[in-house]
């Protein structure tokens, strides 16, 4: 399946792939959801804004709500059933 996959876009794309492109062709195609990809975007938003410059996660999503379309409480929800748990590293700081 994912021999057909790659084969398939790059026909469409004819090497000119991006991300964005790619992520776009999965989501047309049915591999993945929408929703999976914009709680995805938020989990690495919260790596990039939260995780790595020790700003709290409430600060960050009461910020974030109107980028992303949502309440601040479904925004944590996200953060907090995405994230890994396995590892310390991860755990959400509040």
């Amino acid at each position: 399946m994912i021999d057909k996959l790659i084969e398939d876009l790059s026909k469409e794309y004819e090497g000119e792939e991006s991300f964005s492109k790619v992520i776009t062709y999965l989501i047309e195609r049915g591999v993945i959801s929408p929703m999976m990809v914009r709680n995805m975007a938020i989990v690495q938003d919260y790596f990039n804004h939260v995780y790595h410059q020790s700003m709290s996660i409430t600060d960050w999503s009461s910020m974030r709500e109107e980028y992303f379309n949502l309440k601040e409480t479904r925004i944590k929800g996200i953060v907090y059933k995405y994230l890994p748990k396995t590892h310390r590293k991860y755990n959400v700081k509040d």
